[in-house]
């Protein structure tokens, strides 16, 4: 009788010793097994912890070992918590190489990168490696592998047909353009690519004051210069004409046979623009003055009224305001877009003319309306040479 006693206090002893030790199978699964399934079924994109190991709802609804946790596993998230560098991987690589596929369901259509292979962001794009994936289902999953490679700035394929030719862009690091509807690597950038200028950096940007040549953001024109400064490339202007590249500075702009300076940093009096121009030494040259009516008139676009050979009767062989000005040099509708200069200018710039009965005036002509008109010299207008 004595035996049976304590053989019933043994027994006893053991059922309570498993029931006060909660679930052993859940907290001692470290083999990359479908720990929890126990659990059920689960939805899908789910994570949970069991014991130090990070696990989630695979598109099957079964629960999936995910990764095991350095710092522990967040029972809020169910994902593990992040060490110092930020990296959440699993380092235990030889405990599931194959954790991120379900190996039981038989369906290949889900393809996982080895690494972050959870979203959040239903819809979004990425490029892993040269593979295009879409964000569904909380699951990063493949939906094209990229023959030339994937952009992970556009997150399209390299050799798609989303671009129209004759497009340039920055691709990896890369000057690409389009032709016939397909990226092609124009030219590897040693030093990167410049997605504002879409060209090659010539060198590392320092704070010596290197200046390149780049495309321009005004429509229009072709050319714009930039510099460096202070580790970083800025845009200095747009060039009305070429751009020197073997300066990095724009030319001047020739037009019809003249050639055009830069506009003047200020306005000035009609005297004070003449005088400029004759002591003006730019692009090289130093015989520039101040253009005449007719010269500056070669200036005006779209407005056939105020254009050379227009209606408006003043030019260099007519000057007098009451025979030559008529209704015609009044211009056109006032638009401020630069529309109606050849190089993009805009209000009034003074010509050399001069009425040829008012001498105390000058003739000059408003890029804003295409006018042609006279005002007292003594105003301050801004000023353009030619040569």
């Amino acid at each position: 009788m004595k035996k049976i006693f304590i053989c019933s206090l043994l027994f006893a002893a053991m059922v309570f010793m498993v029931g006060c030790g909660g679930d052993s199978n859940e907290n001692n699964d470290n083999n990359g097994n479908e720990s929890g399934n126990n659990d059920g079924s689960c939805t899908v994109g789910e994570f949970k912890c069991v014991g130090n190991e990070s696990h989630y709802c695979n598109s099957n609804g079964s629960w999936v070992y995910d990764a095991r946790c350095e710092n522990g596993c967040n029972s809020l998230t169910g994902k593990c918590n992040s060490n110092s560098s930020g990296d959440n991987n699993d380092t235990d690589s030889g405990d599931h190489s194959d954790s991120t596929n379900d190996t039981d369901s038989g369906d290949s259509s889900d393809t996982y990168s080895d690494s972050d292979t959870t979203c959040t962001e239903e819809g979004a794009f990425r490029c892993n490696g040269d593979s295009k994936q879409e964000c569904s289902s909380g699951y990063w999953q493949t939906l094209e592998e990229c023959t030339y490679g994937c952009d992970p700035v556009t997150k399209k394929c390299l050799g798609s047909t989303e671009c129209k030719t004759g497009e340039y862009e920055c691709i990896a690091g890369n000057l690409s353009y389009c032709n016939n509807n397909f990226w092609e690597i124009k030219e590897k950038c040693e030093y990167g690519c410049d997605a504002s200028m879409k060209q090659c950096l010539p060198e590392d940007c320092y704070t010596t004051r290197i200046y390149l040549c780049g495309d321009s953001k005004e429509a229009g024109f072709s050319y714009a210069s930039y510099y460096c400064e202070d580790g970083v490339w800025h845009y200095d202007k747009t060039c009305k004409g070429d751009c020197d590249k073997s300066t990095g500075k724009c030319n001047c702009a020739k037009i019809e046979g003249k050639t055009w300076s830069d506009t003047a940093e200020s306005s000035m009096t009609w005297q004070n623009a003449m005088d400029y121009c004759d002591n003006l030494t730019a692009c090289g040259y130093s015989d520039w003055h101040l253009p005449t009516i007719s010269e500056l008139r070669t200036l005006i676009q779209n407005c056939p009224a105020t254009e050379t050979g227009g209606e408006c009767g003043v030019t260099d062989s007519c000057l007098s305001c009451n025979e030559c000005w008529n209704a015609a040099c009044n211009g056109c509708d006032y638009d401020s877009s630069g529309k109606y200069s050849k190089l993009g200018d805009t209000y009034y710039f003074w010509s050399s003319s001069v009425p040829s009965d008012d001498s105390v005036s000058a003739w000059f002509v408003g890029f804003n309306d295409g006018l042609v008109f006279s005002n007292s010299k003594s105003y301050t207008y801004s000023v353009r040479c030619v040569r």
